[in-house]
């Protein structure tokens, strides 16, 4: 079997396990065609899944829309141009062309052509990889969890708990203070049916997809984190959450987008089984 599912229905998590190893593939919705038709993400993403065979696709980074965007999807209920849509990471393609925006802040998980994997921080570096995606949220990188406020295996006298620790202090450190992730945290706790989505690799390159719909009950940021450290991960990222979350797999949406985002997003992935 190519695939397993560790599916949580009480708290509406869905996780596809990749029994080899696995392509991640960037699926990008463009400009219009020259016929001038536009299509729905949903739409994109069918079509891509038929081509590519992917046993699970999901959405990826974070995105703004310009102000000509957002009316468009407010008042109307067709697609609106890709053009409108700021994306916050960049998809490296198969081609070699990077879509989207830079996001030095972010992290970004990449392949190689030998489907290694490298995970770390700022865009998706400019040669050396075969794809990846940039804009996203540290779940565990290189085995270090990351989270609210960094944490140290001994007390410290006057150690960094918020922001880059003393050198002399990482060998102690067993999580790492990441902004983002506490501002995810923060909203998961006051809302646990928040989306969530994100991937993960073991040490041998075992990949495990995970996506919470937005429905309670839901479960913590830490919990989510949780679910790829349960399955050793050593690498781990989230990306956009909220109503941006989806999961397409057995040609279904298991979790569905936002009918708005739908019509506005622009980069997803697909999990491609390679046996």
């Amino acid at each position: 079997m190519a695939v397993k599912y560790h599916d949580i229905p009480g708290k509406n998590v869905y996780i596809v396990e990749f029994d080899a190893k696995c392509k991640l593939v960037p699926i990008v919705r463009k400009d219009a065609d020259l016929n001038g038709n536009e299509e729905l993400f949903s739409d994109t993403i069918k079509r891509a899944q038929a081509f590519g065979k992917f046993e699970v696709c999901t959405n990826a980074c974070w995105f703004d829309v310009t102000s000509l965007g957002k009316s468009d999807a407010l008042l109307g209920d067709d697609p609106v141009s890709a053009n409108e849509t700021i994306n916050q990471g960049i998809a490296l393609m198969g081609t070699g062309e990077r879509y989207g925006n830079s996001s030095p802040l972010m992290m970004y998980a990449a392949q190689s052509n030998n489907l290694s994997w490298e995970f770390g921080s700022g865009d998706v570096p400019t040669s050396g990889f075969y794809t990846g995606i940039g804009g996203m949220c540290p779940l565990i990188i290189n085995g270090l969890k990351y989270g609210t406020g960094n944490k140290y295996s001994k007390k410290i006298d006057e150690a960094i708990i918020f922001g880059k620790p003393r050198e002399q202090d990482v060998p102690f450190l067993t999580q790492r203070n990441n902004n983002k992730y506490a501002a995810l945290e923060k909203a998961a706790a006051a809302m646990p049916g928040m989306g969530k989505v994100g991937f993960g690799v073991t040490s041998k390159g075992k990949c495990y997809v995970a996506v919470q719909s937005h429905y309670n009950p839901g479960m913590s940021f830490n919990d989510f984190r949780g679910i790829f450290l349960a399955f050793n991960c050593i690498n781990a990222v989230a990306g956009d959450g909220s109503d941006s979350v989806f999961m397409y797999r057995d040609n279904v949406f298991v979790v569905e987008s936002a009918h708005n985002k739908v019509e506005l997003m622009t980069i997803g992935l697909g999990f491609k089984d390679i046996s």
